[in-house]
């Protein structure tokens, strides 16, 4: 009995922890309104029975519709805590109206008005400081009303005076005001000094991690600065200090100490960017961009490379060779990334007139399987055959060049119908080898391709490979040549967006969880599977759309944890009430390479077998 009056009181380990104010307001209002009814039960009783001897009926229908309005009070805050919260003032102001309108003792009907007193105090427990505030305010009238000194009079014509009136209006106030309120302004009290005590738990954690970050920010052996988004100089360590010669704080701009032949402003965002000082001209620097805080903030690494400069300036011959492979891919030894850029920018500035041509990124489809089954060495070789094929069978003109991993890109300038791109691209496709000979070994190839069509005139080689990559997105085995559209980055745009969504719904954990039995042929449940659903919107998401997308954005461990979760609190559940049925449950597969999956503290104890666990459960 008791466990359930907790229960139903919220008054649990678990209740108490939880700081929501719907929780402890809900707690709190049930507290006031069962003690009230419960101490006042007494009193009740005997004035009925005492009111029956006299027939005064009018006495046991006030008070049964103060109780009813009690209990309605108590059904209601189930779902509607702030109306049961009203409806618990209403109830207050019409019983402490009723003492001093129905009792014809304007002594007793007095304690009525002090009875109205308490509205500003329930009102601070559920409502706003405003609407306590208002509350205090209004109990101005019966205030004065009080100071008149002057009785209402028989206003309805009822009177609800009894022989013991003066017993039963005191010992109400006494049980309200020392019993019913100092137990609900306990409760709440009790779940803010929790919530205080995790809060200076939490703050003393966060204040160790900052003297850690704080001691690994100052000796971490280089020249290390924290700069705003627009490169002000927030904090910089003594060897920073030391190596910019920089005043006291407030610290100058990074790019009134700096200086970078770079045409971005915002040069420091780059990594592994050569720079000087301005007021040390022969100070020559290399900044490293590290890392971005939560805090948008950059962290800065400097290193003093003017000896090496130097070293660099003494060895011209071999910096040539360098600069050679700078702009070369050393194992296709064709031009990278950086060159291509380059080379279509030079194409695109020398052409007299706006020219249409095409840009395609081309990639090979299963090199890492080739690696996985023959070694890297062998998915080199795949790699070099291709290139030396590919440029063999392109004509002259063309720009062909490796920008990353197994990625070409092609520039096929002039001579290409505006209207028809889509068809010259999957001309070159078709154009590529469909077989490669390596090491006797025939080696079936297969291509995906994003192209953008492009006026010479129209942008950078930099964006036009982005508009590749976003078509190159789109293709797959069964359309391996995709024409960039401006809808496509429409849609990657939305599909960035629902993945963040999905990523703010498992951090909150609003996804849900539902059990499909599995049943016997005699349609006796054996198990259940949980199946994750996820609303957004006010709309169901197909499960293989939103767990596809967490695949690919990295968020199906975090999603699969967090059912592995609701599936363990579930089983606990079951076994609390004597329910013992295995639940399985679906992973995708990369969860049982990480480490921290089965870490977490949520589930303590819980390791890879956990699995092995669960059906051991349902089983006994």
């Amino acid at each position: 009995m008791l466990r359930r009056l907790k229960s139903y009181l919220l008054l649990r380990p678990a209740d108490l922890d939880n700081a929501d104010p719907v929780h402890w307001r809900q707690s709190a209002l049930r507290i006031l309104v069962v003690s009230g009814l419960l101490l006042v039960l007494v009193i009740a009783l005997h004035s009925s029975w005492t009111a029956v001897k006299l027939g005064a009926y009018q006495v046991i229908a006030i008070l049964l519709a103060f109780y009813l309005g009690l209990f309605a009070v108590l059904y209601y805050s189930r779902r509607y805590v702030y109306r049961s919260a009203a409806g618990l003032l209403i109830t207050v102001l019409a019983a402490g109206l009723s003492m001093l309108l129905f009792i014809d003792n304007f002594e007793l009907g007095k304690l009525g008005i002090i009875f109205v007193y308490t509205l500003p105090t329930i009102a601070m427990m559920f409502f706003s400081f405003r609407f306590s505030l208002f509350c205090m305010l209004l109990n101005i009238l019966p205030f004065l009303f009080l100071m008149r000194n002057v009785a209402p009079g028989d206003v309805f014509g009822i009177n609800i005076t009894l022989p013991a009136a003066h017993t039963y209006l005191h010992g109400l106030l006494f049980l309200f005001f020392n019993l019913c309120l100092p137990l609900a302004t306990a409760r709440i009290l009790s779940t803010l000094n929790r919530h205080s005590n995790k809060l200076q738990q939490l703050n003393k954690s966060i204040s160790q991690s900052h003297d850690f970050y704080q001691e690994l920010f100052e000796h971490n052996g280089s020249a290390t600065l924290l700069c705003s988004q627009n490169g002000r100089i927030i904090k910089a360590n003594s060897c920073a200090k030391q190596l910019l010669s920089l005043p006291e704080e407030p610290y100058p701009n990074i790019n009134q100490l700096l200086f970078c032949k770079t045409s971005q402003p915002q040069f420091w965002l780059q990594n592994d960017v050569s720079c000087q000082v301005r007021q040390q001209p022969g100070l020559k620097l290399l900044l490293k961009h590290m890392m971005l805080t939560r805090q948008r903030h950059h962290i800065l690494q400097l290193q003093d490379i003017s000896a090496i400069d130097q070293l660099q300036q003494q060895l011209s011959a071999s910096q040539q060779q360098q600069n050679l492979w700078e702009h070369y891919d050393r194992l296709t030894c064709l031009p990278n990334l950086r060159h291509f850029e380059q080379l279509a920018a030079s194409r695109f500035s020398e052409a007299e007139t706006p020219l249409w041509s095409l840009l395609l990124i081309i990639r090979l489809c299963h090199i890492k399987t080739l690696n996985q089954q023959f070694g890297y060495a062998f998915g080199s070789q795949v790699l070099q055959q291709f290139a030396n094929r590919a440029k063999a069978a392109l004509p002259a003109e063309a720009i062909f060049a490796r920008v990353r991993g197994v990625k070409f890109a092609l520039l096929v300038p002039a001579g290409l119908n505006q209207n028809q791109p889509l068809k010259l691209a999957e001309m070159l496709h078709s154009q590529l080898p469909a077989e490669l000979q390596v090491d006797s070994r025939t080696v079936v190839m297969q291509y995906q391709i994003g192209a953008c069509a492009v006026s010479t005139a129209e942008s950078t080689a930099e964006a036009l490979l982005q508009k590749c990559e976003i078509a190159l997105e789109l293709a797959d085995n069964n359309r391996p040549v995709v024409l960039f559209e401006p809808e496509q980055a429409l849609s990657l745009q939305q599909d960035y967006v629902l993945a963040i969504a999905l990523k703010e719904a498992i951090r909150h954990k609003e996804l849900q969880v539902f059990l499909q039995p599995k049943v016997f042929s005699d349609g006796r449940i054996c198990a259940f599977e949980a199946l994750c659903r996820w609303q957004y919107q006010q709309q169901f998401v197909p499960p293989d759309q939103f767990i596809e997308l967490a695949q690919r954005h990295g968020l199906i461990i975090d999603l699969s944890r967090l059912v592995l979760e609701r599936t363990v609190e579930i089983l606990a559940y079951w076994q609390q009430v004597g329910w013992y049925y295995p639940i399985a449950i679906n992973l995708a597969g990369p969860e049982l390479l990480d480490d921290h999956f089965f870490r977490q503290p949520a589930v303590p104890q819980c390791r890879l077998p956990l699995a092995d666990r669960l059906f051991t459960a349902g089983n006994n």
